[in-house]
Parts: C-alpha cells; structure tokens; sequence
C-alpha cells in the first residue's frame, strides 16, 4: 500500500491501464461497467489505498452508528438492540436502524444506503457479503459483526463462545440420563455450526449417545425423531425452541420427560411452558460495552488498521 500519498482516481487507473471514467463509474457501481471489472478496480483502490471523498465532506457534529438487523421480531436482537442504542445515547453518538431480509449477508446496496445516510460505522447481526465488505472499506467505514465471526479481516467481531455452550447443553442433558439427542440447527448460521461442534466434541467422551441433526425449517421432521424416544433436545436458540414447543403441543407430544435446552436466553414465555426449560447465557451488558469500545477505537482514537475479535462467555 503507497504511503503518505493521496491516491487518486488516475493513480487507479494508471496502474490498471483503464480510463478515469472507468475507475468513477466502477467505484460508483454503474450499471454500465461489468462486475469482473468493478471486482478488479475495487480491489486495486483498496491496495493502494484509496478512500473516498465520502469522509472528508461531513460536517456534522454527532457520529452516527448504524445497526442492521433482520427482523425486528427477535428477542434476541430487540433486547441487545435496546442496551446498545440505551448506550449510544449516553455516549452521544446518533444511531439509525436498518432492516435486512432474514438469514441474508448485507449487501452492497446496503451500505451505500448507510454512506447515504452519513453512517460512521455499521453494526449488524448479518454477515456482510465480499462486495459489501468492499464498498465499506474503500469509504473508509468500519463494519462491527455481532454473534458471529467474520471471515474477513476488515470486519470486527464480537460473539459468544458457541463452542462451550454446545458442551454445556450436551452435558446438561446426559446429566438427565439422555441418550437419545437432537440438534436443531440454523443451516446458514455460522453459529450454529460451532454449536455443533462443541455439542459433538462433548459427545466423544459418551459412545453410547446418539446424536441426529436437523434443520430447525423441517420440526416435522424433529417430530418423527421425538416419537421414536428422542427427547433430548438442544435448539440453535430459545425461538427455535418455542417453535418445537409449539408443534409439540398441537401434536401432543409435549411430555415431561422430554427436555429441551435452547440459546440467548431471551424468551420469558418459554418457562410458562417448560419450568425446567434451560438456555446458554451471556453477559448481554458485556457485548455491548464491547461494541461502544469498538466505536470509541474506531471513530475517536481513530484505530482503523486494527480488527478486533472477542469472544464473550457463556452460561447454562
């Protein structure tokens, strides 16, 4: 990367061997440049370290934090969505909220509209696609991925230790005599896979208990298993638990020797039918000091050449 320089556009395009229209309309995603074109000037202006213009020409006094979520309907992200604006209000940062489709990485589009709207840093619970990560870094916007861990090492990451919580729910259940356990897995989450693993690490000491995984999209299919004596039961979180609950109900299969263990701890409702109901923890005041440090690093000590990774311990 040029050091103590200002990259310019024909910096760009001299070095690609392209026209300066080229590398503007590409940097500005037009239609009218091909996508294998805009990858490669996206990727030379991020090496040789260009930022955009986009940074310079605010004048605003607050900074604002974005926050991404994909649906508003969760418990687990209404209630760390509200400790985090709680303290981006004592902080004095502007916050705004976007909403993405379920289960899908922020895309570019996205971001642009964030850039639109004077964002400093985006928080999401949505991983953020390549190109997305792309646009972000040439604008010189940090990305904070709350839950999970990014691939990318622009991104910085806050997440529990999902590994020890799916030893935790294994040993919780073999402590109640199960031998006979499901999974209920969100298939696209890369949480839920290191929930997984650590569920299946803890397994290995115990050959006699049979595991069955499924996705948390088929409960019919985790009925089937339930009828057949499995009632043993670790869901990807308390949501997914409430869903089995309820199909468990209408089918009347809901009996007491079945136990079910979930994740975030954030349904109340859940112990109404379940008193014994048990769910993986975390410190949720934790995650968010961590996230308004993150801030503070990035926007005012102005730490932007550093990606934080932190891992948040969990509970039964």
């Amino acid at each position: 990367m040029v050091k103590n320089k200002k990259i310019r556009l024909k910096d760009i395009a001299y070095s690609l061997g392209v026209s300066v229209t080229c590398v503007s309309r590409s940097l500005r995603d037009c239609s009218d440049i091909s996508e294998d074109t805009k990858k490669l000037i996206r990727a030379k202006a991020i090496e040789l370290g260009y930022q955009s213009k986009y940074n310079e020409i605010k004048t605003k006094e607050k900074y604002v934090v974005a926050l991404i979520f994909d649906s508003i309907k969760n418990p687990y992200f209404i209630k760390l969505g509200d400790i985090l604006v709680s303290k981006l209000n004592k902080e004095n940062y502007d916050f705004l909220i976007m909403i993405t489709d379920s289960f899908t990485k922020v895309d570019d589009i996205l971001i642009k509209k964030c850039i639109f709207r004077n964002a400093d840093i985006i928080i999401s619970f949505n991983e953020f696609s390549e190109k997305a990560v792309e646009i972000a870094k040439i604008n010189n916007l940090p990305l904070v991925l709350l839950g999970r861990i990014s691939s990318s090492t622009y991104v910085d990451s806050i997440y529990t230790d999902d590994k020890k919580g799916g030893e935790l729910a294994f040993n919780y259940l073999y402590s109640l005599n199960k031998r006979k356990l499901l999974y209920l897995e969100e298939s696209r989450s890369e949480a839920s896979l290191r929930r997984l693993q650590g569920f299946q690490n803890a397994k290995e000491l115990h050959p006699e208990v049979n595991i069955q995984i499924i996705d948390s999209k088929d409960l019919s299919y985790a009925l089937e298993f339930i009828k057949e004596g499995y009632d043993g039961i670790f869901a990807y979180n308390d949501i997914t638990s409430l869903s089995l609950i309820n199909e468990l109900e209408k089918n009347d299969l809901l009996k007491e020797n079945i136990k079910i263990i979930g994740y975030d701890n954030d349904v109340l409702s859940l112990k109404f039918y379940m008193k014994d109901y048990k769910s993986i923890t975390f410190n949720y005041e934790k995650v968010s000091d961590l996230a308004i440090s993150i801030i503070k690093n990035k926007l005012e000590k102005k730490i932007k050449d550093k990606t934080y990774r932190y891992k948040v311990e969990v509970t039964l």
